[in-house]
């Protein structure tokens, strides 16, 4: 009788341990799919911010973890006049879309710098309107 209350008390221990193991590993997992700090908001309502996962309360949507950006630390030394979008760190280098060579960044102008742009007129908005780039608007 006393043996097998012994038995019974030493399962009842292991199986707390295993339960407490359980838990304990299983908080864990929580925090490290989100990091401390971490915060969520709704796709559909951005300024709806949270510390934990879950659903929206507005519209029931999946909350999405807010990823912190950053702005690059290097600018880009060569650039291609066609494509500015394709950019090396070495000269030499020739564009992947044109085969243009690569020229040094401050020598391509900014972007838009020559995009056409409709003016209307103010007098006449609906019935005016006349498209001219930068360069002729300053020659006028």
């Amino acid at each position: 009788m006393r043996r097998t209350m012994t038995i019974r008390v030493a399962a009842v221990a292991v199986l707390a341990v295993v339960v407490l193991i359980a838990a304990v590993s299983l908080v864990g997992c929580g925090a490290a799919e989100h990091g401390a700090g971490q915060k969520f908001h709704c796709p559909m309502h951005p300024t709806y911010i949270t510390d934990r996962p879950g659903d929206c309360p507005i519209c029931g949507m999946r909350l999405v973890a807010i990823e912190e950006r950053t702005a690059p630390t290097t600018v880009p030394a060569y650039v291609c006049p066609m494509h500015p979008e394709v950019t090396s760190d070495r000269p030499g280098e020739r564009c992947s879309k044109c085969g243009m060579r690569l020229v040094p960044a401050g020598d391509v102008p900014a972007a838009g710098a020559s995009e056409h742009k409709t003016y209307t007129c103010p007098m006449h908005p609906s019935s005016c309107p006349t498209t001219r780039t930068s360069a002729a608007r300053s020659a006028a």
